[in-house]
């Protein structure tokens, strides 16, 4: 599964070896220091890195990988970070397949409806897989709605200060409504900020 190891010591962090996973067996036992031919390799060389274990050869190891491997990670190292690698704007650019002197960028890739549209799934699914905010979330206005119609049944056709008190009550419910889902917003509130940050959509989209 994992090509390349990097392993380290415990309490403090020190490498004691870079390389390919293939070659760590080998590696431990040019330095002396065999691994059982039965069992989990990888509990065997946590064993030799955690400190306090009865087979701890940590600072052993640590010298080794300063004599052996330190220099030639270094420089390889310094040789990669040498290498200029594409800008941002030429990574777009070449998704989008167009010429970076014609592209326009945006600070947020993906255009206004589709953050809507991927927000608002979120929240959906989210909201659905709690059945009873669900059920609150669709039911609820339903109620109210339907005893408000029933309680107010004919007030079209009486006197305009008669019908104000439907308004004021329609506008005073929406507002009140709106309290049941705070506890949700406030908890959302904290991975949201970390989204917009990063950039993912809009604010205005929430």
């Amino acid at each position: 599964l994992f090509d390349t190891l990097v392993l380290l010591t415990s309490n403090p962090g020190r490498v004691v070896y870079h390389g390919p996973m293939c070659d760590a067996q080998l590696y431990f036992w040019s330095q002396g220091f065999g691994l059982p031919a039965s069992g989990n390799p990888a509990d065997a060389l946590l064993d030799l890195v955690t400190p306090g274990s009865s087979v701890d050869v940590t600072d052993a190891l640590v010298a080794a990988f300063q004599h052996r491997q330190a220099l030639v990670v270094q420089e390889a190292a310094a040789a990669a970070a040498a290498v200029a690698g594409p800008t941002v704007v030429e990574l777009v650019a070449g998704m989008k397949g167009r010429e970076v002197r014609g592209l326009r960028l945006s600070k947020r890739a993906a255009p206004w409806h589709i953050q809507v549209r991927a927000v608002l799934g979120r929240n959906v699914r989210t909201t659905f897989r709690n059945p009873l905010a669900g059920a609150l979330t669709i039911f609820l206005p339903c109620i109210m709605g339907t005893l408000l119609g029933s309680v107010f049944q004919g007030i079209g056709g009486k006197i305009f200060t008669q019908q104000t008190s439907v308004f004021f009550i329609l506008v005073t419910g929406s507002c009140f409504q709106s309290m049941g889902f705070m506890s949700e917003l406030i908890q959302e509130r904290a991975y949201m900020k970390y989204e917009t940050s990063e950039a993912l959509y809009d604010e205005s989209v929430m």
